[in-house]
């Protein structure tokens, strides 16, 4: 798959786990695998797997997934 965006705005706001492997520069097997070991934000819909830019972009900037933050109460 030939994937152009350069910059992470130009990414559809939801992606296929072969859209972010393309963006990010890593095989198709790579990703799916660090999907499944929760290294690489994403969410299951059935057996569709999806990632959300704002995850991605939060990932690439600090290294960890919004979905495991907490709010300070």
């Amino acid at each position: 798959m030939r994937f152009t965006a350069e910059r992470i705005q130009d990414l559809p706001e939801i992606m296929t786990v072969d859209e972010a492997a393309a963006y990010l520069h890593v095989s198709r097997t790579a990703a799916y695998e660090a999907v499944k070991r929760g290294e690489l934000p994403a969410v299951r819909c059935g057996r569709l797997i999806r990632i959300p830019r704002f995850r991605l972009e939060h990932w690439l900037r600090t290294g960890h997934d919004v979905a495991n933050l907490r709010a300070v109460r």
